[in-house]
C-alpha cells in the first residue's frame, strides 16, 4: 500500500510538472505569435514602383538620345537650307520637361557655331511630323560679319514643306565677331509669324538695344536705335549719355535719320548714309549745341586744354574696308562757335605786346566768342576765318595742325578801341598743341 501511495504521489507530481511546462510552453507562443505581424505586400510594391520610377528619370538626365540625332540634323537643315552638324541631344524632366541640342555647327564651313539649344517639352506634339514650337532658347551664338547676311536669309519666311516652325527665339550670348572692332556679349528676342518669316527683332546689352522690323519692301528693314551711358565700339572714345537713331536699310546701304542725343554736355542732332557693297562708306550731317569745349576737347586730344561753350555744325565723309579705316582719316568740315571761355598756353595780350624774339609760351587768353571754320583730311586740321574777341582784345588769322600735333599759322592781332590802338601786329604760331610758341 506504502509503495503505490509513494508511486501514486510520484505520478501527480509528474502531472503536475508537465502542465506547468504545457502552460508556460503556451504562453510564450502566444507572445511570439503576437510580435509576428503580417507582411505589407502592398505598401512594398508602391516603394518599389517609386524606386524604378526615380532610376528611370536618373537615367533620362545622364543618357544621350545619340539615336534621335541625325533625324533632328535633317530637321534643321531643310529649315536653315544650310548643313547642320550636332554634338549631343538629351532629354531632361528638371527642372522642366526639355529636349537639350548641344554644339551646333551650321554652314559648310560650320562658322555659325551654338553652344546649346533648349527647347520646352509641353506637349506630345513635339512628336508629329510638322514642329510647331511656342519657344527655343539658344546660348552661345558665335558668328562673324561675314555671316551676317545668310543669317538674315534664315530669318526669312521657310519652303512651305518644312517640318519645324517657332514662334519665338530667345538668344543669349552672342559674340558677334566685327573686323576692326570688339563688341559686348548681345541678347537678343526674335519674334516670328504663322509664316515663319520673322516679326520682330531686338538685340540689346547693358547700354544699348536695336530694334529691327521687316518692311513690306521686299529686303527693306527699319531698325530702331536707343542708348544710355554708351561708347560706342569703333571711333574715338566718346561717351553719349543718350542716344537714338531711326535707320531704314537693305543688304548693302543704311539711310539714318533722326539722329538725336546728348554728348559733352549738349544736344546732338543728324543724319547719315552707309553703304557696305563693295567697302564701307558713310556720309552724313551732324549739330551740336551747347557743348563743354572741355569735354569735346577731352573726347579727341589731351594735347590742348580749352574751357567754354561749343555750337558747330559738322559735315563729313569717310570709307575704308573696316569701321577702323572708316573712322580713321574721315574728311570733316565744320563751320563752329565758341562762347565765353579760355584757351590754356596761350597769351595773347602778353604776345603781341612783347619784345622777345624768341618767343613766348605759355598764360591764358580769355575770350568772349570765337567763331571759324575747320576743315580735316588725312589727320590734317586746317582752321580757317578764325575771328576771336575778348573785350579790347581782336584776333583774326588762320592755323593748320599736321597729323603731328605741330602747329603751324599767323594770328593778325590788335590791342585796344577804335578810337586808341595799344598794340597790333602779326603773330606767328608755331610748336606742338602742347606748348604753342607765339612770336612776332
Amino acid at each position: 500500500m506504502k509503495a503505490r501511495a509513494d508511486a501514486q504521489q510520484r505520478a501527480d507530481t509528474v502531472a503536475t510538472q508537465v502542465a506547468l511546462e504545457q502552460e508556460y510552453a503556451a504562453a510564450r507562443g502566444g507572445r511570439v505569435a503576437a510580435a509576428r505581424r503580417p507582411v505589407k505586400w502592398g505598401r512594398l510594391l508602391i516603394i518599389g514602383v517609386v524606386v524604378l520610377l526615380i532610376a528611370a528619370v536618373g537615367l533620362l538626365q545622364i543618357v544621350p538620345m545619340t539615336g534621335y540625332i541625325p533625324a533632328t540634323e535633317k530637321v534643321l537643315t531643310e529649315r536653315l537650307q544650310e548643313p547642320v552638324s550636332i554634338g549631343g541631344l538629351r532629354f531632361t524632366l528638371f527642372p522642366s520637361p526639355q529636349l537639350k541640342i548641344e554644339r551646333l555647327a551650321i554652314g559648310p564651313g560650320q562658322d555659325v557655331r551654338i553652344e546649346t539649344v533648349v527647347i520646352a517639352v509641353t506637349s506630345l506634339a513635339i512628336l508629329d511630323e510638322k514642329k510647331i514650337l511656342d519657344e527655343v532658347e539658344i546660348t552661345g551664338l558665335a558668328l562673324d560679319q561675314d555671316a551676317l547676311p545668310r543669317v538674315a536669309a534664315w530669318a526669312a519666311a521657310p519652303p512651305a514643306n518644312t517640318r519645324l516652325q517657332v514662334q519665338r527665339l530667345k538668344i543669349n550670348g552672342i559674340k558677334l565677331g566685327l573686323h576692326g572692332a570688339e563688341l559686348p556679349d548681345l541678347d537678343a528676342v526674335a519674334t516670328l509669324g504663322k509664316d515663319g518669316g520673322w516679326q520682330k527683332l531686338s538685340v540689346h546689352d547693358a547700354k544699348a538695344r536695336l530694334e529691327l522690323i521687316p518692311l513690306k519692301e521686299q529686303g527693306q528693314y527699319r531698325a530702331n536705335f536707343t542708348a544710355q551711358n554708351w561708347t560706342p565700339p569703333v571711333g574715338p572714345r566718346v561717351e553719349f549719355s543718350e542716344l537714338a537713331a531711326i535707320a531704314v536699310f537693305t543688304r548693302q546701304n543704311a539711310t539714318i535719320t533722326g539722329i538725336e542725343g546728348r554728348v559733352f554736355g549738349g544736344a546732338l542732332k543728324g543724319a547719315a548714309n552707309v553703304h557696305w557693297k563693295n567697302n564701307l562708306v558713310a556720309d552724313g550731317e551732324l549739330t551740336l549745341k551747347g557743348a563743354d569745349l572741355a569735354s569735346a576737347l577731352a573726347g579727341f586730344t589731351r594735347d590742348f586744354v580749352a574751357s567754354g561753350t561749343l555750337d558747330a555744325k559738322v559735315k563729313f565723309a569717310a570709307q575704308g574696308q573696316t569701321p577702323d579705316e572708316l573712322f580713321a582719316a574721315p574728311r570733316v568740315t565744320t563751320s563752329f562757335a565758341l562762347q565765353k571761355g579760355t584757351l590754356n598756353n596761350v597769351d595773347l595780350v602778353r604776345a603781341i605786346q612783347s619784345t622777345s624774339r624768341s618767343g613766348l609760351r605759355g598764360g591764358k587768353t580769355p575770350y568772349t566768342e570765337i567763331t571759324g571754320d575747320a576743315q580735316s583730311a588725312g589727320n590734317r586740321i586746317a582752321y580757317r576765318n578764325l575771328k576771336l574777341a575778348a573785350g579790347p582784345l581782336n584776333a583774326t588769322g588762320v592755323l593748320d595742325v599736321s597729323p603731328a600735333s605741330e602747329l603751324a599759322g599767323r594770328l593778325n592781332v590788335q590791342l585796344g578801341t577804335q578810337s586808341i590802338s595799344i598794340a597790333r601786329g602779326v603773330l606767328n604760331v608755331s610748336g606742338g598743341m602742347k606748348d604753342p610758341l607765339l612770336g612776332q
